[in-house]
């Protein structure tokens, strides 16, 4: 009786642990201690276009150790990380009229996802980017990845959304030198 017991106690503690109700993710862009007139002041300035999600289901993200996760809020984490880019070096903003920008940027979500496999999870960020440079025709487009793998401990929102933000600061950091590149060069490589 008392090994009854035990082993009830054992898979109540067990399951408690499995939790399978979906968990909505929040991403945080990095703040930017920039003041605003600074920003203006940038020498460069960039156009972005909303953001276009091409995911077939875009607040799904994906399953970490039998746990749902999802997020509403990728396309406006996306566009705020794009608008903290090197903000003393040129000013990126949906409001950047076309026409004046040095460039325009048109990004689209293409994969945005996190598993687990056994005691590791995965978080990708798939997008394409645009740069269109005032003067240069066609623009060039680039796929770019982000991606984090590493230990899942305990299958929370906070460790998968850690993830996902690490995969988000990947893309983030490819984009920056592709824009860097337009122009210092010219033209993205």
């Amino acid at each position: 009786m008392k090994r009854a017991g035990l082993l009830c106690f054992l898979l109540c503690v067990v399951l408690s642990g499995c939790d399978t109700t979906p968990a909505k993710l929040t991403l945080v862009s990095p703040e930017t201690t920039i003041e605003a007139s600074r920003v203006k002041q940038a020498a460069q300035q960039v156009s972005l276009l909303p953001i276009e999600d091409q995911r077939s289901e875009d607040e799904t993200l994906g399953i970490v150790a039998g746990r749902p996760f999802r997020t509403t809020d990728l396309p406006a984490c996306i566009t705020q990380s794009l608008n903290g880019l090197a903000p003393l070096k040129y000013h990126i903003s949906k409001d950047v009229p076309q026409e004046t920008a040095q460039l325009v940027l048109k990004v689209t979500i293409l994969k945005a996802y996190v598993q687990s496999i056994r005691a590791s999870k995965v978080a990708v960020l798939v997008l394409k980017v645009q740069f269109a440079q005032r003067g240069i025709n066609p623009p060039i487009e680039q796929i770019v990845r982000g991606q984090y793998a590493g230990p899942n401990w305990a299958s929370t929102a906070t460790e998968v959304q850690g993830a996902l933000q690490d995969a988000l600061q990947q893309c983030m950091q490819q984009i920056r030198m592709q824009i860097d590149n337009c122009f210092i060069k010219g033209s993205p490589s």
